[in-house]
């Protein structure tokens, strides 16, 4: 398995733009480093279309076990808005924490609507 170090400076591609939910991970995927900065990742949602809900589900592995455990939602902090343009949010994922985000919900999923997530690290 990879995993790919997030930094405070360059972006990071963890969802390519897509039209569809994606599945929760498994013991085969790759997943994300948070660095001992904090913990903290930003999220750029970017929609293109006309996307009218999301729902982004956070997920954190065990890496002694190489399990995945369901995180946060963002609808636990309140519904990402795509009406109003692109969104940033930032998820405590804990220091020197593996993780990787799914699409759980896209409305509506057809062509030409597609939501496509970035992330960079934040210094808490």
């Amino acid at each position: 398995m990879a995993v790919t170090q997030i930094t405070q400076t360059t972006p990071t591609s963890v969802i390519a733009a897509r039209t569809t939910t994606s599945t929760a991970p498994t013991s085969g995927t790759d997943g994300f480093l948070c660095g001992s900065d904090g913990g903290v990742v930003r999220t750029m949602v970017t929609y293109a279309g006309s996307v009218t809900a999301v729902t982004l589900r956070l997920y954190v592995r065990n890496r002694v076990s190489g399990v995945w455990y369901r995180g946060a939602s963002s609808a636990d902090a309140g519904a990402l808005t795509p009406a109003s343009g692109n969104d940033a949010r930032d998820w405590v994922v804990g220091e020197d924490a593996e993780f990787t985000f799914a699409v759980e919900a896209i409305s509506p999923g057809t062509a030409g609507n597609t939501i496509a997530v970035d992330v960079i690290g934040v210094s808490a």
